[in-house]
């Protein structure tokens, strides 16, 4: 380990974490007052945009270490100071980034029925990979939580429902943390410190008992000026949801400006019919992990809209990257996640793979490819006889006999897996009808190399004979959601040591 350094009342190592696929640098702190339910909190929210949790080790004394993922880069209060002079200029092309990426890690940490309770520039970290992390747990909690006990966080950016003394233990919730979301936002738009020069109780005086709030610039765009406006409502009940947040922070809120990406099919308007057909539809789909339709413009020409991705294919990044088990599960995780919301809005996908998956900020995944996708009917969709589809990756009963359902995407999720796995196609050098004869007397691909065994046989309940039998998507989420590596693969993932570093 490295020469310790204090934080807070603890001391702070930097360290090394090796296992069988990865080695990567931590940070181990030592807690002389280690709570336990901050260890429950941190295992049980794992995102890109919050700093991982690794574990926990009991010392004597009642003393513990814990070990979190180590981020080279700044806090963003310290990055506001540093280019205090410049800011209007460094902060193009960047703010808003970490505005969106900042409301998707609170967004989930409410999802997952938790609040940070202390969202604040300097409890977030802007890494070398310029994303934004949230860490600083002290005071997060459950559900709801009475405001003496957080009341030693009184900050600028704190609630005012959290700033003053109340007996009702439910007026601190994450809507609190959603108007601490607010102050960040305007410290991103101005470069500035809120409330300056103020003092904790003249802040929670303003904030309680007069209901100031921080003066938004004249340049703000109107959208994001309503959007600030309404956080800082000080009845804590009319404020919006993370969710919420998140719809409303979408790209152009900000800024003013949506990057989109534009698609077009060529001349005389072709443009698949079904693809017009479901249009309407599909553009009122809103999950973080699916590519959003805005639109499609006809002219001498057609032109499908979409949100700009600006990553690159997941194909592209396996090749690049060569990501290990941990960085797949994470993106199976969020895979699993919006084909579950696709399925639920009674959409089926039909060409589920690594080509039509998108990787965006963040290593934020986005499922692309919707020109086959389409709306069921009682559970299913029948394809006209002449449509290409691509057989590879579909099940036998919807190659077949034309019937595509939910349980079918779940056939193709399968070979997603593999195609991450081994960083190729299925079947390499086999045509279409090859593959349908053998796979419909009951072959199934064998486990690749460096695949887990729980891993190839959630691949191969995936491809199951029979569909009612395959798993839901819901489930597969489960699978690779926050406790994967602790629980589903707890087989195939061994502990991790801590080694001195050379």
């Amino acid at each position: 380990m490295s020469f310790p350094w204090a934080w807070g009342l603890n001391m702070v190592w930097k360290a090394k974490y090796v296992s069988p696929y990865s080695e990567r640098a931590v940070i181990v702190k030592y807690c002389a007052k280690f709570r336990r339910e901050d260890a429950l909190i941190l295992q049980d929210v794992r995102h890109s945009n919050i700093i991982e949790f690794l574990g926990v080790a009991p010392l004597s004394s009642d003393s513990y270490l814990t070990v979190i993922e180590y981020t080279e880069g700044v806090s963003l209060c310290n990055l506001i100071q540093q280019h205090r002079d410049d800011w209007s200029d460094f902060k193009k092309h960047r703010w808003v980034k970490w505005a969106v990426e900042l409301a998707r890690g609170l967004q989930f940490m409410h999802q997952k029925k938790y609040h940070h309770g202390d969202v604040k520039s300097p409890n977030l970290v802007i890494t070398r990979a310029d994303t934004l992390k949230i860490c600083g747990f002290g005071f997060a909690s459950q559900g709801t939580a009475s405001a003496d006990i957080i009341m030693c966080g009184v900050s600028p950016w704190t609630a005012p429902e959290v700033g003053k003394s109340h007996d009702d233990p439910d007026e601190v919730t994450p809507k609190s943390d959603v108007f601490s979301y607010a102050v960040v936002i305007w410290e991103l738009l101005t470069g500035k410190t809120p409330f300056a020069g103020q003092s904790a109780y003249e802040i929670a005086a303003a904030l309680a008992t007069d209901r100031k709030s921080l003066e938004i610039p004249t340049e703000c765009p109107e959208p994001l000026r309503n959007l600030l406006t309404e956080c800082w409502d000080p009845d804590y009940r009319r404020r919006p949801s993370m969710d919420e947040v998140v719809r409303l922070s979408e790209p152009g809120t900000m800024d003013g400006l949506i990057p989109v990406a534009i698609k077009t099919s060529g001349e005389n308007n072709v443009l698949p019919l079904g693809l017009l057909l479901e249009a309407s539809i599909l553009m009122e789909l809103r999950h973080p992990n699916i590519c959003q339709l805005i639109g499609v413009c006809t002219n001498e020409r057609m032109y499908v809209v979409t949100e700009w991705v600006s990553g690159g294919s997941l194909a592209d990044y396996l090749q690049e990257y060569d990501p290990d088990l941990p960085d797949l599960y994470e993106i199976g995780a969020q895979i699993a996640s919006g084909m579950d919301y696709l399925g639920s809005h009674n959409m089926v996908h039909r060409d589920l793979t690594v080509r039509n998956v998108l990787m965006g900020e963040g290593k934020l995944v986005k499922i692309a490819g919707l020109g086959m996708t389409r709306m069921m009917e009682n559970g299913a969709y029948k394809a006209e006889l002449d449509e290409d589809i691509p057989v590879k990756w579909t099940a036998p009963e919807a190659a077949l006999d034309r019937c595509f359902t939910v349980k079918s995407d779940v056939w193709s999720f399968g070979f997603l897996l593999a195609e991450m796995i081994t960083c190729s196609s299925p079947y390499p050098g086999l045509t279409d009808e090859a593959v349908l004869k053998m796979v419909t007397h009951g072959y199934r691909m064998p486990k690749m190399q460096g695949c887990p065994d729980s891993l190839y046989n959630l691949m191969l309940k995936c491809w199951d004979k029979d569909p009612t039998a395959r798993h839901t998507f819901e489930f597969l989420h489960s699978c690779f959601d926050e406790k994967s590596i602790r629980m589903y693969f707890a087989r195939e993932t061994p502990e991790c040591t801590l080694f001195s570093s050379p």
